[in-house]
């Protein structure tokens, strides 16, 4: 979900983790895909899984129903990365406003928490978690 225009941040869910990260994307992004706060986004992605010592990262805010062994996510924007534009409106139809109202009370925790800081939304960037360069970097 988008939770801000400006800067552009856009909240991942991943049902696994029951966690958000976000991730910032260009500005011209929201004009190009006509994008406002709330706007309803698929997110593609790939859940990894850690050793028992393991932890999830830092920069994941996470529910109560965590599966344990699910460390970090790597989230993708279908709608950024496909022109399958009919597949993806269907494939979010599936998708319960239970899930994206999860998504958004775990993204306001995220912005609370973290003051806005975000992962790099590029599809090679987005599964490493921000670092404490980022906050300068971005504001």
């Amino acid at each position: 979900m988008v939770v801000q225009t400006k800067p552009l941040l856009v909240a991942c869910y991943c049902d696994d983790l029951d966690g958000v990260c976000l991730l910032r994307f260009r500005d011209s992004l929201a004009d190009l895909y006509k994008l406002n706060v709330g706007t309803r986004l698929l997110t593609v992605l790939n859940s990894h899984v850690g050793t028992k010592y393991h932890r999830p990262v830092w920069d994941v805010i996470q529910g109560n129903h965590a599966v344990p062994r699910y460390i970090n996510f790597w989230p993708l924007i279908a709608e950024f990365l496909s022109d399958e534009h009919e597949k993806i409106e269907l494939r979010k139809t599936r998708i319960l406003d239970s899930e994206y109202e999860r998504c958004w009370e775990l993204a306001q925790i995220h912005l609370s928490r973290h003051q806005g800081m975000a992962r790099i939304g590029r599809p090679d960037k987005s599964m490493i978690p921000m670092s404490q360069w980022q906050k300068w970097w971005f504001r």
